[in-house]
């Protein structure tokens, strides 16, 4: 049986990676006339449900942006669609409604290109952030170019990193991840 249950996290994960326990208070199911049932043994106290996390569970932000399990904190809201069989409620997706994502501007200077992995991406040194959220100047970004990127260089526009190159100063619009410190999306890169 597929259920969705929403409640809230109890605590913080024991663990920062897959496979681990959640333990979720007040645990309702919200998309299915089942209630479950618990078995005798649980490593969670009375009235809090085991959520089981395995390697292949997703685990996404309110906005639906895939999100690290150390984010996910003692008393987030959350929706999980996962499955019930043998008293166990693996997770397959997890939604944390408590944690959002931010679209941020951030100026830049490229250090390196790189065109041939998947997916390509180019690092950025900070000079100038937006003032949503904490990036230090000077710091060093990854920034991954999807499918959907817009690159405005040169050349005009498009979606390959190889229209930017090293020492060019650029500003990237995307959404940022404040707990993964990185860009969960790139939405424009613009070439100054």
């Amino acid at each position: 049986v597929v259920l969705d249950i929403q409640g809230t996290l109890a605590a913080a994960p024991s663990s920062a990676s897959s496979p681990t326990v959640l333990c979720v208070l007040k645990a309702h199911v919200i998309s299915n006339a089942m209630t479950p049932k618990l078995g005798v043994t649980s490593p969670c106290p009375t009235g809090q449900l085991p959520v089981y996390l395995t390697a292949s569970t997703k685990l996404v932000n309110r906005d639906g942006i895939v999100v690290a399990l150390n984010r996910i904190d003692a008393r987030d809201s959350l929706v999980v669609n996962g499955t019930f069989i043998n008293m166990q409620f693996t997770a397959l997706k997890v939604r944390d409604l408590s944690l959002h994502a931010y679209y941020v501007t951030v100026v830049g200077k490229i250090l390196y290109v790189s065109p041939f992995t998947h997916p390509t991406y180019f690092t950025l040194q900070v000079q100038d952030q937006s003032d949503k959220v904490h990036i230090s100047t000077g710091s060093v970004l990854t920034i991954y170019v999807q499918w959907n990127t817009k690159i405005f260089a040169s050349g005009g526009v498009g979606n390959k990193v190889t229209a930017l190159n090293p020492g060019q100063v650029v500003t990237v619009l995307g959404i940022y991840n404040r707990g993964d410190s990185n860009f969960s999306k790139t939405l424009r890169v613009r070439a100054h």
